[in-house]
C-alpha cells in the first residue's frame, strides 16, 4: 500500500493483507468502479445517465459526493419540473371560450 496506494484508485483506501497482498476500499458517495475489479478506477456516477429529464430538457449531473441530476426548464407547451413534462392543453383555458381555439377543435 506504500507505493502507488497499492494499486488502488487514489479516491480508495489501501489495506495491506498478511501476505502482503492489497484491499481496496470502497469508492467514495457519488462514484462507483469501473467493473468488479477491485483495482478498478472510480468514475463518477453520471445522474442524467441513470434519470434522464424529460426529452428535451438540459440535465446537469450534480458532482460527488453528492448524486443525481438537476433538470432544466419545460420546452414551450409544457409544464412540469423538467423530470416529468406535460403537454399544456391551450383549448382547456377556461379564462377564455375555449382558450381561443376553434369550437370545432379539441
Amino acid at each position: 500500500c506504500f507505493l502507488k496506494n497499492g494499486g488502488c484508485d487514489a479516491l480508495t483506501s489501501c489495506s495491506a493483507t498478511a501476505t502482503g497482498g492489497a484491499v481496496c476500499g470502497e469508492c467514495p458517495s457519488g462514484y462507483e468502479r469501473t467493473n468488479e475489479d477491485q483495482f478498478a478506477s472510480c468514475a463518477n456516477v453520471d445522474g442524467c445517465a441513470l434519470e434522464p429529464c424529460h426529452p428535451g430538457v438540459l440535465c446537469t449531473d450534480v458532482p460527488p459526493p453528492a448524486m443525481g441530476r438537476i433538470c432544466g426548464a419545460c420546452p414551450t407547451g409544457y409544464q412540469g419540473d423538467g423530470a416529468i413534462c406535460t403537454d399544456i392543453d391551450e383549448c382547456a383555458d377556461v379564462a377564455v371560450v375555449n382558450g381561443r381555439c376553434d369550437t370545432n377543435t379539441t
